[in-house]
């Protein structure tokens, strides 16, 4: 059997506990969200707790995704800006200026849509 894949496409949504996605293919997950519309749909559908891995200095940030896009507007925001407002981050691309192209991202633990922000902030920092 072949199936045609649309452009843009990245791959298939693996699940929630083994997401492993390197900067350029989150990159291209989120600036084809059509193609990718399997992604777009888990990770804005979930709030949680994820990694980043400099895996050029082995550098790990924790952060938490809480806002109404879940996860998906959380790393949206890592694509857009590079650091998403991150103190830790911007500092790290300061010191590191081509870091970003070394990020993996994964997902630690993920939450309802409807769970409060404050028990994820509270999990986040464990």
């Amino acid at each position: 059997m072949i199936e045609m894949l649309p452009e843009g496409y990245v791959s298939v949504f693996p699940g929630h506990n083994n997401v492993n996605l390197s900067y350029k293919e989150l990159s291209a997950i989120v600036s084809n969200p059509i193609p990718n519309r399997v992604w777009y749909q888990n990770l804005s559908n979930i709030k949680g707790i994820y990694l980043i891995l400099c895996t050029k200095t082995g550098k790990q940030y924790v952060g938490s995704a809480t806002g109404k896009d879940g996860i998906w507007g959380r790393w949206h925001d890592y694509v857009v800006e590079g650091h998403a407002g991150n103190y830790g981050l911007k500092n790290h691309l300061n010191q590191y200026p081509e870091a970003a192209s070394y990020f993996q991202f994964s997902i630690l633990e993920t939450f309802s849509a409807g769970t409060a922000k404050s028990i994820i902030t509270a999990r986040e920092h464990q």
